[in-house]
């Protein structure tokens, strides 16, 4: 009979599993656990998109009804979702026929439909689609967008005020068109914001552009001065770029305005950045996507800003900002974005179209403002645009002299 011994000594001698066997096991593990991961992504809104671009044609419907709802769900905000009448246009592409859907949404008078573009940008945006169109025509009455992937059109979306709008029908769709008549030219105003932490040729040259560009700066940062000094010498607009709380946390060591700030918290906080930068003519806010849908915050910081006697920018980071509403409800000079430039690419071409985008703005509207950022690619768009934009039939402007 074995002893206790010789078992203990029998136990203790079992093979060992051999290092390529636990390799081999980890790899399958982290294949597995890709492949779900990306099971999981590919079944998702952009995972969809993403296949139909690569010419997974069959993903059409599921993604034009995953734009739908993301259109639907913001137009609700606006409560407009009901409105919509639909009808089907078909296409084709790649040899396959596609039916885009065209709604047709009436809505009251005073609807703001820049907010209604910007809620219905970031709602296609959080699916992974794009904005393939984006303007405002009939003297503002009537917004005309245009949803899909890089390759698909498959909303167009007509929002319209009350009153006659004019059409003119294009090879692929009806297109909403200025009223016959109406003089082409506008304003534009180009803002750059972020300026403060770089000294560079980016920088310079934009200081330094052969048009006018208004420059935000955000205060009590390394070079915030010294742009302050060479833009008042070149004799630019100069604004505060006032950093305020977004919805989600942002990194920064400068001190923020915040919903739960007092409003002499507010007060102190603002009057600093302002004497931070004297001269400045105006302020913008920095991100802000929660500050500046609180009244009370807003009320807070305009009253500060009016005390100054300046202007206020609603840089319209939130379709839910009250900011340039409540500053002409208060009786300040304000003016609010038209358009991004840049905020989501690197490609100078995209900037490009972005600032053909805001001169039809300008031209449909009368005003427009487009914010952009010191960015390499900005610069280079900029730069290359120079001859279009002044010769682009608009009034080239500083911001502060569109203010309501």
């Amino acid at each position: 009979m074995p002893t206790k011994k010789k078992q203990t000594q029998k136990k203790k001698s079992a093979p060992a599993v051999p290092a390529r066997v636990k390799l081999l096991t980890a790899v399958l593990v982290v294949i597995l656990v890709g492949g779900v991961t990306a099971v999981k992504y590919f079944q998702s809104p952009p995972g969809r998109v993403v296949l139909l671009d690569r010419g997974f044609d069959t993903y059409y419907t599921q993604v034009r009804d995953d734009i739908g709802g993301a259109l639907a769900s913001a137009l609700g905000e606006f409560d407009l979702r009901d409105a919509i009448g639909e009808s089907i246009e078909v296409g084709r592409r790649r040899g396959h026929t596609f039916h885009r859907l065209a709604w047709d949404i009436p809505c009251p008078d005073g609807t703001d439909l820049l907010l209604v573009n910007v809620a219905l940008t970031e709602a296609i945006e959080r699916v992974g689609a794009h904005v393939r169109q984006s303007d405002e025509a009939d003297g503002g009455k009537t917004l005309v967008f245009t949803a899909g992937t890089q390759f698909y059109e498959t909303h167009q979306l007509t929002i319209r005020k009350p009153g006659p709008v004019a059409r003119v029908s294009t090879p692929d769709t009806d297109r909403v068109q200025p009223p016959a008549g109406r003089r082409p030219d506008g304003r534009l105003a180009i803002v750059i914001d972020d300026f403060g932490y770089q000294r560079n040729d980016v920088v310079s040259g934009m200081l330094s552009m052969g048009f006018p560009v208004s420059i935000s700066i955000l205060p009590s940062l390394p070079h915030s001065r010294y742009v302050l000094e060479k833009a008042k010498e070149m004799g630019r607009c100069v604004l505060l770029h006032l950093p305020m709380e977004a919805n989600e946390p942002y990194p920064t060591d400068l001190t923020v305005v915040t919903v739960k700030m007092s409003d002499r918290e507010i007060f102190r906080v603002v009057e600093r950045y302002l004497l931070s930068l004297p001269g400045v003519e105006g302020v913008n806010n920095h991100q802000g996507s929660l500050a500046t849908t609180d009244r009370r915050v807003m009320d807070a910081v305009l009253q500060v800003v009016e005390r100054h006697h300046m202007f206020f920018l609603d840089s319209l980071t939130s379709p839910k900002s009250v900011a340039y509403n409540t500053a002409r409800e208060l009786g300040m000079p304000a003016a609010r974005n038209s358009i991004f430039l840049d905020d989501d690419t690197e490609d100078a071409a995209v900037v490009e179209e972005r600032l053909r985008r805001a001169v039809q703005l300008a031209r449909n509207n009368g005003i427009a403002v487009a914010i952009g950022h010191p960015h390499r690619w900005t610069f280079d768009a900029l730069r290359s645009s120079e001859k279009f934009l002044l010769g682009a039939g608009v009034d080239l402007v500083y911001v502060s002299e569109l203010v309501e």
